[in-house]
């Protein structure tokens, strides 16, 4: 076997470290979601809508979920999913996303479940039905509990026990509530007060 001269040995040299200098492409998860029975605020009626899946990428929560105004009430977390409850139940694989600086393994995923909107709603809206769900327990039939994982394709699913699963049949009801922005209901407030005037001034004539 012919013996590599000095170029050949000095090329090789140069591939290897230029692989290894080549910038790495950031991990990639794709999450198959499936959670159910999700039922409205009543707790009796499955539910229909939407569902959003949050990210927490700074451990601080993911804010205020009264503001009827917004899906993503802290600015710093990321909204990773969309989805749509049928019958009370979603079933779906959410769009692929990369781990980057900002967004890594183990941030708390958080999923809120809004009955009667669609994915068109830009908003909660006003006295709107919600509920939240998370756990660091990994649920039965999921590959991992309610965090990011590393890189790779993962099962996120949460059943309650008539859907199969077991958790308690309560764990997807609805039972909060949105409430109208500080000027809506000072508005009300302005408008009940001048309706009061207005009264008073009609009895003393």
């Amino acid at each position: 076997m012919k013996p590599m001269n000095c170029k050949t040995k000095l090329g090789l040299i140069l591939l290897v470290l230029g692989l290894a200098a080549a910038p790495q492409a950031p991990a990639s998860v794709t999450l198959q979601v499936g959670m159910a029975n999700i039922y409205e605020a009543d707790g009796l009626t499955l539910a229909n809508g939407i569902a959003t899946y949050i990210v927490d990428r700074d451990g601080d929560g993911i804010g205020d979920l009264t503001m009827a105004t917004t899906f993503l009430p802290d600015p710093d977390d990321l909204i990773i999913g969309k989805e749509l409850i049928i019958d009370g139940e979603v079933g779906t694989t959410l769009a692929p996303f990369e781990l980057t600086g900002t967004l890594n393994a183990g941030d708390k995923i958080w999923m809120v479940w809004y009955p009667g909107l669609t994915l068109a709603a830009t908003a909660p809206g006003e006295n709107q039905p919600y509920g939240v769900f998370r756990t660091d327990d990994t649920p039965m039939y999921s590959d991992i509990p309610f965090v990011v994982p590393l890189d790779g394709t993962w099962n996120l699913f949460a059943y309650t026990i008539n859907a199969l699963g077991e958790l308690n049949e309560n764990t997807f009801v609805a039972n909060l509530m949105t409430v109208p922005e500080p000027s809506s209901a000072m508005l009300v407030v302005l408008g009940l007060l001048g309706f009061r005037g207005i009264a008073r001034r009609r009895r003393v004539a």
